[in-house]
């Protein structure tokens, strides 16, 4: 399982009950992303799952280390077979990142984009450069 957490420069769109739509300026918002990696009839599947956005930038960094919280709300959003070459971009994550510091684990905003490897009780944090983003697999 991967969970990724970055902050991305984005206006919101927001739709009420009775048709109305709100448009925000353009602000930071922490994106929070599970990816569930499974193996099926001998290939991998990748599974996307989305929190709701949040305002303030960063704010769930610090938690991702230890457990996800129901206030995350994650959402389904897509699953796709992996081909080899997107299996190899997915491995080559924990080659890439550098492993979390002190820094990041404060709330500020200046958090870097970072992901969260768990398998089992096994658990890494990794610093990952801005344009590293599991979700692009899924724009192939």
């Amino acid at each position: 399982m991967y969970y990724q957490c970055h902050v991305e420069a984005a206006e919101q769109e927001l739709r009420t009950a009775s048709g109305h739509t709100l448009n925000s300026i353009s602000k930071n918002f922490s994106i929070t992303e599970k990816f569930v990696l499974h193996k099926k009839d001998g290939n991998y599947h990748l599974s996307h799952y989305v929190s709701v956005l949040t305002m303030c930038p960063n704010r769930r960094f610090s938690g991702l280390k230890f457990k996800e919280k129901s206030y995350w709300e994650f959402f389904y959003k897509e699953s796709k077979e992996l081909t080899e070459r997107e299996l190899q971009s997915l491995e080559a994550i924990e080659n890439i990142g550098k492993e979390a510091n002190e820094y990041d684990f404060a709330i500020t905003t200046k958090n870097r984009n970072q992901v969260i490897l768990l398998s089992g009780k096994n658990a890494k944090q990794l610093g990952l450069a801005d344009a590293i983003l599991i979700a692009r697999l899924f724009k192939e």
